[in-house]
């Protein structure tokens, strides 16, 4: 939901069908292929596209994490660690001759990694054995792959365990086809295509359990199915995941790219599989990027006065009292122009509900006085930080494609005083050479009154807006109350065109969908009418429409849907939030149940 500094484009479109599945036994089926993910993308700088041409592809992690993995790694790392998106921290080592950010198999631009084909850890990204892995009778192994030659014989791109004997559960090419082996109590079942993946390809593959059927699909269609009951077996303590071979590598090493891999401890519907096959090959807007000034902060006007219950965080306020995001905006009035900007971001495509997505992919990391202090290395040369950044090897990215990164430090450190936080956009680490490195980003006091960075200035959010504090957190529903404004998105071409007002600072370059005059500028402040019904709602579904009613939300990025954030609650126990009684509240909304708020003057990038 923010903006890359490239586009991706892609073109060319392959078709693969397979034909009925050979030797399938009791139970089997085969199925044709949709057409393959794509030609390889190319990387086109920004300035010879409009912005409707910029895509990205953050739709795909959401479905995935919305499915429940037990680990997912979206392969985009750099550095010595490919980390787990589930947030379950299943962290992987990623071995000295696979290349990091290979070009993505995502339709819409992601990056991946290309493994070499070689037998050795340094071919490999390896996961240690864990319990979670350790799955009875419901499997479902999921990934992208794409090769430029046909994977020789018994070559792995994927397995729990070692195949010396037989490894619980992988992924395996025999004469260029695709199989899927489950070692089960009863015996070994395969489930295999029966024509080969082409070279130069890119296909999306999934392959499930559910205690008596494997099934295969390719390309979100199932292409093969066997029956054998059982419960998976074969595990041990000394093999985990392997990425790139198996992780004994006993087997050939698999020569080609991988994006993508996620693990499920359920067998995935074939309906969820056709969503997520459907999710890679649709490309999403994602904004552009746009000059800047140097950030220098002003303060933000204090909208009111009349709240003292401030927000707490690992011993900090959150901001003052009165501010942008503390105060109740109950009895603010309504834009006289409020019903034109509603009808008119209805009109451009926001027709549908609200969500946010569990678990959580954001993090936020706790720093200290003994934390080391890196400057940010600058990704464009007309975004810059104003004082470095503490960071610790051991902190969190977010993994679901704009790569946030949240610190708070509660000491007095860096030249501030105690109590400061420090947001980015598409942040990278690499551990290897200790450096960091941002497209954006911005820090505050969390003392005083919230700040906007300057005009043409964004933070980890396209408007300038801090993530951190208009997210929905554990910290806060704990107490029985959320008692700030939430940050909202809106899908991408049915906000102001480069248009904004405080508290943002910028704003994102979409081509405006609509036909309406009237287009909500980011920084808007939405406010959920109090006729809205909460009380069917669960408790924690009910404290998030009471903020909206009493706090209100910022237009503050866009993104696929009406979508908020939420954050990883600091004990890292997602399980905390009641997740469906959440979405469930989120999806009942509309639009059209808001207010537009009297809105600042609208300023242009």
């Amino acid at each position: 939901m923010h903006r890359p500094s490239y586009a991706w484009v892609l073109f060319g479109l392959a078709a693969l069908s397979l034909a009925a599945c050979g030797g399938g036994g009791a139970g089997s089926s085969a199925g044709t292929l949709p057409p393959a993910i794509g030609q390889p993308s190319i990387r086109v700088p920004m300035s010879t596209l409009t912005p409707a041409s910029t895509l990205t592809a953050p739709a795909y992690a959401s479905a995935v994490l919305a499915a429940g993995p037990i680990a997912y790694y979206q392969l985009g790392d750099s550095g010595a660690t490919a980390y787990d998106s589930s947030g379950n921290n299943l962290n992987g080592n990623v071995g000295s001759s696979v290349t990091e950010l290979a070009t993505g198999l995502l339709s819409g631009g992601d990056s991946a990694m290309r493994f070499p084909g070689t037998r050795s850890a340094s071919g490999v990204v390896s996961v240690p054995a864990n319990s979670k892995f350790v799955v009875g009778s419901k499997l479902t192994m999921e990934l992208l792959l794409r090769f430029t030659a046909t994977p020789a014989t018994y070559s792995v791109p994927l397995s729990y365990g070692s195949d010396s004997s037989y490894a619980p559960y992988d992924l395996y090419f025999k004469n260029g086809r695709i199989v899927a082996q489950f070692n089960l109590s009863s015996g070994v079942l395969t489930v295999m295509s029966s024509s080969a993946l082409q070279p130069n390809v890119t296909y999306y593959v999934a392959a499930t359990y559910n205690g008596s059927t494997a099934s295969l699909y390719v390309n979100g269609a199932a292409v093969a199915s066997k029956n054998k009951s059982g419960t998976l077996t074969g595990y041990s303590n000394h093999y985990g995941l392997s990425i790139g071979d198996d992780a004994g590598y006993s087997d050939p090493g698999f020569a080609g790219t991988v994006d993508d891999v996620a693990i499920y401890a359920m067998a995935l519907s074939a309906t969820t599989i056709q969503s997520h096959y459907a999710a890679a090959t649709t490309a999403t807007a994602a904004s552009s990027p746009t000059p800047a000034a140097a950030p220098t902060p002003t303060a933000a006007p204090v909208a009111s006065t009349s709240s003292t219950n401030v927000a707490t965080y690992d011993g900090c306020p959150v901001f003052t009292a009165g501010d942008w995001y503390n105060a109740p905006v109950t009895s603010a009035s309504v834009d006289p122009n409020s019903a034109a900007y509603i009808n008119g971001n209805y009109s451009a495509g926001n027709t549908g509900g609200a969500e946010t997505y569990f678990p959580s992919y954001e993090y936020v990391n706790v720093a200290g006085s003994a934390t080391q202090l890196l400057t940010v290395q600058q990704q464009v040369s007309y975004h810059t930080f104003s004082a470095p950044y503490p960071w610790a090897p051991t902190f969190k990215i977010e993994g679901a494609g704009d790569h946030h990164s949240i610190v708070i430090d509660p000491t007095p450190h860096n030249g501030f005083p105690a109590c400061h936080l420090y947001e980015a956009y598409s942040t990278t680490y690499s551990a290897t050479t200790n450096t960091l490195s941002a497209f954006s980003g911005f820090n505050w006091d969390l003392t005083k009154p919230w700040v906007s960075p300057a005009k043409d200035q964004p933070s980890a959010m396209a408007s300038g807006l801090s993530l951190f504090a208009g997210a929905i957190k554990w910290e806060d529903i704990q107490t029985g109350a959320i008692n700030h404004a939430l940050n909202i998105a809106l899908p991408a071409g049915t906000a102001c065109y480069l248009c904004f007002v405080q508290p943002a600072s910028d704003a994102e370059g979409y081509a405006f969908k609509g036909s309406s005059s009237y287009e909500i500028p980011y920084g808007a402040h939405l406010r959920l009418k109090a006729s809205f019904d909460v009380s069917h709602f669960s408790a924690q579904g009910q404290a998030v429409l009471k903020a909206l009613q009493t706090y209100g939300a910022f237009v503050a990025d866009t993104g696929s849907a009406m979508e908020l954030w939420n954050l990883t609650p600091l004990d890292g126990n997602n399980t905390h939030y009641d997740a469906a009684g959440i979405n469930a509240a989120l999806g009942a909304l509309r639009i059209t149940d808001f207010d537009v708020l009297t809105l600042p003057p609208i300023q242009h990038f």
